[in-house]
């Protein structure tokens, strides 16, 4: 693991950052992720190629910042770019990870956000410009999969400590150097072509079955898959190409659906995206946005004003 920091007790303080999007890949071809001082300027950015099948990453994906200064504010910014290298959606987040802990936090670029243009302190969620701050989550190291191989623009010690060249393969007890807040990449965890349970972030292959229990983290539904999840506060779906998705979801998430079939019943402050010829059934138990441009057919029940109505477009609840 490429991991840097100010000495070896900060080394041990690490932020696992998850990234998903409802706008896919296109049109976004590459995630640009930064972290930021306090003023906003960058320290430390990497470019991930969103391209599976040329070798880049697939979306969810995830990154490791470690922390110069444990217990101090952590920033990241992440910005989803087209094939053309312009920017579509940023979105940005600050939080603190205890020292010598690992902690999660998950970061949404949705399509509600594009060319938002939110100023100071702010960054855009479900379409509105609000506090980048967030609240991160324990994480088990054991949810967090191998190793991603970086892509050539990745920054390499060289670029980071003024000259001093260090092996990416460096073993994960070595002593690191100083340096700004550092990124490594993750992936997520798959559940395989048959039926499995995922307790965290996790991507269900083409043609598996598989029944998520995350209370944090994204899932992404393969091809042909059948997805089942009863999941937290914070977390997001993605159903994709002839899926079949029952959701469950708590506060302040999102679910896409997107060609698939999709019954999603979601919690307050929480986003629903059902397009291109999708057939949704969605619950709404406080408040939420709800597109449905595209979709074959889109039932929506508001259960704070007991509402209920097939939608054109877009609506909200309540």
């Amino acid at each position: 693991m490429l991991a840097l920091g100010c000495g070896p007790s900060e080394a041990e303080t690490r932020l696992f950052v998850v990234v998903a999007s409802d706008l896919g890949a296109p049109p976004i071809a590459r995630i640009v992720a930064r972290t930021l001082d306090a003023d906003g300027t960058p320290l430390d950015e990497a470019t991930l190629p969103v391209e599976p099948d040329a070798g880049g990453f697939a979306l969810p994906l995830s990154f490791v910042v470690v922390p110069a200064s444990p217990d101090a504010p952590v920033r990241v910014e992440i910005e989803g770019r087209d094939a053309r290298g312009e920017a579509i959606v940023v979105r940005r987040a600050r939080t603190t990870v205890p020292r010598g802990t690992t902690r999660v936090v998950h970061v949404l670029l949705e399509g509600c956000c594009t060319g938002s243009g939110c100023t100071g302190e702010s960054t855009c969620i479900g379409g509105q410009c609000l506090p980048e701050d967030v609240e991160s989550l324990p994480l088990d190291d054991d949810t967090r999969g191998g190793e991603l191989v970086l892509d050539a623009s990745f920054p390499s010690c060289s670029q980071l400590d003024g000259g001093m060249d260090m092996d990416a393969s460096m073993p994960n007890d070595a002593a690191p150097i100083d340096a700004p807040t550092p990124i490594d990449a993750r992936p997520t965890s798959t559940c395989p072509s048959e039926t499995c349970v995922c307790a965290s972030t996790c991507q269900c292959a083409a043609d598996a079955t598989c029944a998520w229990t995350g209370e944090r983290g994204t899932l992404e539904c393969g091809q042909r898959s059948r997805c089942i999840a009863d999941a937290g506060d914070s977390t997001s779906v993605r159903c994709d190409r002839t899926t079949q998705c029952a959701v469950t979801l708590g506060a302040s998430s999102s679910a896409h659906c997107d060609r698939a079939t999709c019954d999603i019943d979601v919690g307050s402050s929480s986003s629903v995206t059902c397009i291109d010829r999708a057939a949704c059934d969605i619950t709404c138990r406080d408040t939420c946005n709800v597109d449905c441009r595209g979709a074959t057919s889109c039932w929506l029940r508001c259960e704070a004003s007991g509402r209920s109505e097939m939608v054109d477009g877009t609506a909200q609840c309540p």
